[in-house]
């Protein structure tokens, strides 16, 4: 896992660019990509925003556009339900993926501690990854991939990228020279 602390002003650059905001409340990276841009960015969770919801129960965020645009077409293919189905199929896959929720539940909850210590213990974090209740389910495969890279062993997250042949990198660095296109 990259060092989530350490971020720089083209960091940020980039961040911005990859998700179209210039407001973003980021906490640190978790992941950057063979060119040496974020993937997956930890957000601080807020209470004065009206994405409260999102980064509570998301604090885990795919900035990637390369690698969302190729989970999105998995998605649109009827994998989420596919993975889900495959997990759900074994057992082991199942103990291992509640164990992945499980991770995120606590990690979720130390993050909010430290950033909403008033408000930590709220109901919204009563959940699995991507605020899912019934951990038979597969919500969302980007936050899946995006808790994989503090969580290494989230099979769907692993699942996913198996599916893309592991090609979860642009070749051309799309981010690489974004700080110049503005």
């Amino acid at each position: 896992m990259h060092n989530p602390n350490s971020y720089n002003d083209n960091d940020i650059k980039t961040i911005q660019y990859q998700l179209q905001k210039t407001t973003i409340n980021i906490i640190g990276i978790t992941k950057k990509c063979i060119h040496n841009k974020p993937m997956v960015i930890l957000l601080k969770p807020i209470l004065e925003s009206n994405n409260f919801h999102t980064a509570v129960i998301n604090p885990l965020w795919l900035s990637c556009p390369y690698l969302h645009k190729q989970i999105h077409t998995l998605e649109s293919n009827g994998y989420i339900k596919k993975i889900e189905e495959f997990i759900n199929s074994d057992k082991l896959l199942q103990k291992k993926m509640i164990a992945a929720h499980v991770n995120f539940y606590y990690f979720r909850k130390m993050i909010c501690q430290k950033f909403l210590p008033d408000y930590y213990n709220i109901s919204l974090l009563d959940s699995g990854i991507g605020g899912i209740k019934d951990l038979n389910f597969i919500k969302c495969l980007h936050l899946h991939v995006a808790h994989k890279s503090i969580f290494n062993n989230n099979v769907a997250g692993n699942i996913t990228e198996l599916l893309l042949d592991n090609n979860i990198y642009c070749k051309k660095g799309t981010c690489e020279n974004d700080n110049n296109r503005k």
